[in-house]
């Protein structure tokens, strides 16, 4: 029997390594998404922190002032530390709008290599479903030359004994 021997075989290898390389582009780019979701998580939070604490300061304020106490020089609201917390408020959002822009970036180049992925796949699949129909191919032709090899041994053998062929001269 022959042995299979398919001509692309390197061609087919080099799309198989091309697609690896893919999938590793993509999990990279998913990593990186990860992280980028997290840290804009982490800035949701932090930002909640600081209205929460603005909001306590107001509160705590109002609560004093109702209960008797006097105004502090400023006034009834200390608008210093209002200012301080309302500015880390503002630079906080502003970190996490531009965190927001990454990741956008980052799901446009997530998207492209998903992409690129699915053609890789698709260019090795076609080379694959070729090696699949050649080999198909090859092991039909081994079987019709095996049987066609059955086929001259069977007529190439002496007929049963007494139909006097063995008495029989030939020229």
């Amino acid at each position: 029997m022959a042995r299979f021997v398919f001509r692309l075989q390197a061609v087919l290898e080099q799309r198989r390594a091309k697609e690896r390389a893919m999938q590793i582009e993509v999990a990279r780019i998913e990593r990186e998404r990860i992280e980028a979701e997290g840290e804009i998580r982490a800035h949701q939070r932090a930002i909640e922190r600081e209205r929460d604490a603005l909001r306590r300061m107001l509160d705590d304020q109002k609560d004093a002032v109702a209960a008797g106490a006097e105004p502090d020089a400023a006034g009834m609201v200390d608008i210093r530390g209002v200012r301080m917390q309302a500015a880390a408020a503002v630079r906080l959002t502003a970190v996490a709008q531009r965190a927001a822009v990454r990741l956008a970036g980052i799901h446009r180049r997530l998207d492209s290599a998903r992409l690129d992925l699915l053609q890789a796949a698709t260019r090795r699949k076609a080379v694959e479903l070729l090696r699949e129909k050649r080999l198909a191919e090859h092991k039909a032709g081994e079987r019709s030359r095996d049987a066609a090899m059955t086929d001259e041994m069977a007529t190439m053998r002496p007929g049963p004994a007494g139909l006097g062929f063995e008495d029989r001269e030939y020229p």
